[in-house]
């Protein structure tokens, strides 16, 4: 007899004797609930928070937080031209959502391709009617 043989053995008779308690698995959601990047550009700052009806408010300066999607990065603070590139993306209806399979280009890196790839890119599949 294995050793995992045994342990199983050993449990049953404490189960049968009533020395050992099973425990019911907790009933749970099957659906994890998803943090969402939602970004204030007064401040230049992101917050995680759940999605819901509700419009989401900055901690810090009360003005309604904008959806960026659960893939967004955000810029460091300081950074004003990273900013202003995410906050023109957003304005043009892009979301970053998505896990980068797909056909369309890659979001622009520097804020002087803004105009351009706005352009280039009607049907980008990131880019959503805009709220």
């Amino acid at each position: 007899m294995t050793k995992k043989d045994e342990k199983l053995r050993r449990m049953q008779v404490r189960g049968d004797i009533g020395n050992r308690e099973i425990h019911k698995p907790i009933a749970s959601s099957s659906h994890p609930e998803y943090l969402i990047a939602f970004a204030c550009f007064e401040c230049r700052k992101s917050f995680k928070k759940p999605v819901n009806d509700e419009k989401q408010k900055c901690p810090q300066c009360g003005e309604v937080l904008k959806d960026m999607g659960r893939s967004f990065k955000t810029p460091k603070t300081r950074d004003v031209d990273q900013w202003t590139k995410v906050q023109r993306l957003w304005e043009a209806g892009f979301r970053f959502v998505g896990n980068g399979w797909h056909d369309s280009p890659k979001l622009p890196e520097q804020p002087n391709e803004v105009d351009l790839f706005i352009a280039e890119n009607p049907t980008h599949h990131l880019r959503f009617d805009h709220d």
